[in-house]
């Protein structure tokens, strides 16, 4: 009898160890790929970009083509950014991306408390400090490539062209103005 509860008790440590393992190893049990811790630096006409959102997106094709969730990052006042999968700073997994960059402000002052209901129906006029075409990662020219010794290039290079800043106005009256 207790050679017996000795196995039954050594099975289920073995279980337990095994289980444990299998949960802080990577990629197993919660069905994550292995991620790379991934930094790099935005700037906008040879200046640091503070306040920019930067999205990866996987070059993927084909409806089964593997990992697919979009990984992001915000810059901060150097203009560097470190990105997020699943939880703040735990990276990419490896592979190639699409990338966008997106920093419009609003411009003025809104007259209506965001959350009252009037709000809906107002507009809202935006200057893209960044020049919109960067914003949507499918639309833009840029890209990366992640390997497991970190993101090439590690810098991305944005200019304005010497554009002015493109103004656009988003709300239920700006559509109405449409052609």
């Amino acid at each position: 009898m207790a050679a017996a509860m000795y196995r039954t008790g050594v099975l289920s440590l073995g279980i337990l160890v095994l289980l444990v393992e299998c949960l802080t190893s990577s990629g197993c049990g919660n069905g994550r790929p292995k991620l790379v811790k991934v930094t790099g630096k935005v700037t906008l006409d040879g200046k640091p970009l503070e306040g920019a959102a930067i999205v990866f997106q996987p070059k993927t094709s084909g409806e089964k083509a593997g990992f697919q969730r979009p990984s992001t990052g915000v810059t901060d006042a150097q203009g560097q950014f470190v990105v997020r999968t699943y939880e703040p700073g735990d990276g990419l997994p490896c592979g190639e991306y699409l990338v966008g960059v997106q920093k419009r402000e609003v411009v003025g002052q809104s007259k209506v408390d965001p959350g009252d209901e009037a709000s809906s129906s107002m507009n809202i006029t935006y200057k893209w400090v960044v020049p919109k075409s960067y914003a949507d990662p499918l639309g833009s020219t840029l890209t990366a490539n992640v390997t497991s010794s970190g993101i090439n290039p590690a810098e991305f290079a944005l200019t304005t062209g010497g554009k002015p800043a493109q103004i656009e106005i988003v709300g239920p009256r700006a559509r109405i103005n449409d052609p």
